[in-house]
Parts: structure tokens; C-alpha cells; sequence
């Protein structure tokens, strides 16, 4: 869905400024125009991909934006402090705290603007950690969607885990590697003539295979581990969370290293989390099929999200814009 559905009058598109106490951060909002979206939907908002401004890597945010806003979803994307057209902070602030600052400021904004007081967190690489981060810190997140978190960040990463698995990640990674420089001409050049390490190329097949004969396919990390606190806390709250990784991702590696190949252990035990792979892509999802199928994936899994429970309406909403 692409600017024609803007011309055609389907969407309404419009800057936004979300009011700071010193400074104000620059966002654009896209709503369905026929039929404003109703306080039943939840918003989605989009964070910043690293120093990437709010189009998101290959524009992949102004996409999904417009086709979420398509189903009725209000969609807002805005820069944090420093990024795109917001301007940079004068205060204390680690980065971690301003974005999660920025970020549930967004929210603040949306339910006092539009009424709408459940959202959709939005993120990819580092945004998704602050996206998971939010959706920690306030309940107004029902959802969110986790592209490519960090192996650090990754709300279903294991940080606790011990150096060997951390160990065991980067010979996955070296091992990938070198399985695709395999069918190289160029690469068994670089090894005959010895401009390549050969000694390094060695020791990861070595030591990769003796790992795979010595230990089975087996859950490695228990889900009652402290690491896993936070995921646990999230989906006891029935926040439910999609996490899209690309081949290649040590985070997934991680997961797999932890709870067997294909993760079914960690599926079986939080229902509400799926784990999806696209393999043969980038970390940003360059080439326009892989951004078909993330988009295809991302919009069947919000079509598919279970309604609020229903509660007795609170006399009032409280506006949370401090951590």
C-alpha cells in the first residue's frame, strides 16, 4: 500500500509535533479517512531502526504504516531526539532513557489526540528493544512486533545465559559464514594463496562439528531462569508479541542454542509469543520480496490479535509521560 491509497482519499497522512517540555518531537500520523479509527483498535507506533529517521530502512515503515492504516489502524511514526527532524536533547539523559521517555510521550500524545489507549509497539533491531522495553514499563502496550532485537535486548534472548552459549553463538555465526564462501570460486583463491586465515577457517569447522556430535538438540535454558523474568511478566499480562528475525540473526541463533532448533519448547510455554524466520534477507530486509513477505506476516498477525478483555471503563486515563 503506497501513496496511491493517500491520492485516492482512503488515507489521511499529517505531521504532527508531540509536545516535550523543551523541545518537540517531529512524527507523521496515518489514518484510515472514511472511517476514523474507534478507541477498539489499537495504535501503532513506530520507533527508530538505530539513526535511521522515520521512514525506517528502505522506506519499510512507511509501507507497513499505510497498510496497517488501511485495516484501521491509526499509525504514528515519529523520531526520537537526535534522529530525522527532531531536534537533540540538552539534558542528562542516556539514550535508553530518552527513547523510552519519547517513546511512551508518543502514546501520551495519541490517547489525549484520537482516545486511543492500547497500542501496537513497532521496532526493528534496536527499536524493538525499546519497543519491548515500553511494553514493560506501561500496560497501555497490548502488542508488539520485534524485528531483528538485539542478542542483549531481546526480550526472549537469555541475557543471563553462560559465556559457553554466548561462545556457541559466534561459532554459528563464523560457521554460516564459511558455508557460503564454500561454493566460492574467489574464496578457495584467497585459501590457495593463502590470503585467507585458514587456521581460523579450520578451527570453526572443527570445533563447530565436535560441539554438534557432543551435545543433542535439547532445551539448554531453563524458561523459569531469571533471564526470562521479563518475557514472562509481559505475557502474564496477555501482551502479545511477534518476533520476525532474519537468517543469520545471532539472537535467533541464541534461541535455538537454548530451546532446540526449531523453539517449540518456548512456543508451548508462552502461547502468545511466535517466533518467525525469513531466511536469504538482510538485517533490513533490502530486497523487495523479503519486504513482501515481513509485510504479509506482519499484517496476518495483527488481523489475528485477540480482542481486549472486556473491564469496567476507569473513571479516568491517567496520561504516563514519565518513566
Amino acid at each position: 500500500m503506497g501513496r496511491g491509497a493517500i491520492e485516492d482519499g482512503k488515507l489521511n497522512e499529517s505531521v504532527v509535533m508531540l509536545d516535550g517540555d523543551a523541545y518537540n518531537l517531529v512524527g507523521i500520523v496515518t489514518a484510515p479517512a472514511r472511517q476514523p479509527p474507534g478507541a477498539s483498535r489499537p495504535a501503532v507506533v513506530f520507533l527508530n531502526a538505530g539513526f535511521l529517521h522515520r521512514v525506517g530502512p528502505n522506506r519499510l515503515y512507511v509501507r507497513l504504516a499505510r497498510a496497517l492504516a488501511t485495516m484501521g489502524h491509526l499509525t504514528l511514526r515519529f523520531d526520537f531526539s537526535g534522529i530525522g527532524d527532531s531536534p537533540a536533547r540538552r539534558d542528562r539523559l542516556s539514550s535508553n532513557q530518552a527513547y523510552l521517555q519519547e517513546t511512551l510521550r508518543a502514546m501520551d500524545h495519541v490517547e489525549r489526540q484520537f482516545g486511543i489507549g492500547r497500542f501496537i509497539m513497532f521496532g526493528l533491531c534496536s527499536g524493538a528493544d525499546v519497543a519491548f522495553i515500553a511494553a514493560l514499563r506501561d500496560p497501555r502496550v497490548a502488542a508488539a512486533i520485534l524485528i531483528n532485537p538485539s542478542v542483549g535486548g531481546n526480550p526472549a534472548s537469555a541475557e543471563a545465559s553462560p559465556g559457553t552459549l554466548q561462545g556457541e553463538v559466534r561459532s554459528s555465526t563464523q560457521m554460516r559464514y564459511y558455508r557460503k564462501k564454500i561454493g566460492q570460486w574467489r574464496s578457495w583463491m584467497r585459501l590457495l594463496t593463502f590470503k585467507s586465515d585458514y587456521r581460523v577457517a579450520w578451527r570453526t569447522l572443527r570445533d563447530t562439528s565436535m560441539r554438534a556430535l557432543r551435545k543433542p538438540n535439547r532445551p539448554r535454558t531453563s524458561l523459569q531462569s531469571a533471564a526470562f523474568a521479563p518475557l514472562r511478566t509481559l505475557l502474564s499480562r496477555d501482551v502479545q508479541l511477534l518476533g520476525i528475525y532474519s537468517e543469520g540473526s545471532e539472537t535467533l541463533d541464541l534461541l535455538r542454542l537454548s530451546f532446540g532448533a526449531n523453539t517449540q519448547h518456548l512456543a508451548k510455554e508462552f502461547p502468545n509469543l511466535r517466533i518467525e524466520e525469513i531466511k536469504d534477507v538482510d538485517h533490513v530486509f533490502t530486497p523487495l520480496w523479503a519486504q513482501d513477505v515481513l509485510a504479509t506476516t506482519v499484517q496476518s498477525w495483527v488481523s489475528s490479535l485477540k480482542p481486549p478483555p472486556e473491564r469496567d471503563a476507569p473513571e479516568s486515563s491517567p496520561i504516563r509521560s514519565q518513566i
